[in-house]
């Protein structure tokens, strides 16, 4: 095999290729945390509408039978659990479902950013793979171990 010199720009495209891999792992691990937020999110909706029928169950609205008055909660006292550290507070629901909205869709914005993000480091990492293949062929290993 014939000798291939190295040069500066060689060594600098080497070093960038491995920065950007790093950088392609670190979003990709952005973007698994994301997504499993996200997970999170939709099960905690599940679990809010799921909730709405114990609200209905509420011994209050059992003594309002005896009452005489009506029984089915409306939307505007509907209430959840809302856990701030290791506390749970009662709080609307509808605050709740703004909440939750206003989350997915930062966590929506987030993950597109991150995956655009990975996207453009995945196409420069095939850009210099190329190069750096064409000139140092089998004599260098940019693949991961």
């Amino acid at each position: 095999m014939a000798k291939v010199d190295v040069t500066s720009d060689d060594l600098q495209e080497i070093c960038t290729f491995n920065r950007l891999l790093h950088e392609r792992n670190e979003l990709s691990a952005r973007i698994a945390v994301e997504e499993s937020e996200l997970q999170g999110l939709d099960d905690a909706e599940e679990e809010l509408m799921l909730g709405l029928g114990d609200d209905m169950e509420n011994p209050e609205t059992d003594a309002s039978e005896e009452r005489g008055t009506e029984d089915t909660p409306s939307d505007s006292l509907a209430t959840a659990e809302l856990r701030v550290g290791s506390a749970f507070f009662r709080v609307p629901q509808t605050f709740v479902e703004h909440q939750l909205t206003i989350r997915r869709s930062r966590l929506n914005d987030s993950l597109e950013k991150h995956r655009e993000q990975r996207a453009s480091v995945i196409r420069t990492m095939s850009e210099l793979k190329k190069r750096l293949y064409g000139k140092f062929g089998s004599a260098i290993n940019l693949e991961e171990s």
